[in-house]
């Protein structure tokens, strides 16, 4: 997978919420496009929740991570408000736990030790 076949974007205008579904791995390779979509994203008139699904996701790295906390900073600066869901993969789930960016997204993960 190549460029914005990594990642979805649905409008849901009723609420004014965009999700970005990502597929596959989040890591250095993929981060760049990650950011370019909530870039177009955040562009959108009238929005106001920027949804990120995680569901899709096997793996994850630092940089994911790193795009994740970028992603949801450029959108709250935007008075948007960020949600990261549905992380299922244990080691997706891990990471964000070792890292304390469970807290940040307000994740709700098991303790790793």
């Amino acid at each position: 997978m190549n460029g914005f076949e990594r990642f979805r974007s649905a409008i849901a205008d009723e609420d004014h919420t965009i999700t970005v579904v990502a597929f596959s791995e989040l890591d250095l390779d993929s981060v760049e496009d990650l950011r370019k979509i909530v870039d177009r994203c955040l562009l959108v008139e009238g929005v106001r929740l920027l949804v990120v699904d995680m569901s899709q996701v096997n793996f994850c790295d630092c940089s994911g991570v790193g795009a994740l906390m970028e992603a949801r900073e450029r959108t709250l600066q935007r008075r948007i408000s960020f949600e990261l869901t549905e992380v299922k993969e244990p080691i997706v789930m891990r990471l964000f736990t070792l890292t304390g960016t469970d807290a940040l997204f307000g994740l709700d993960l098991p303790t790793w030790r």
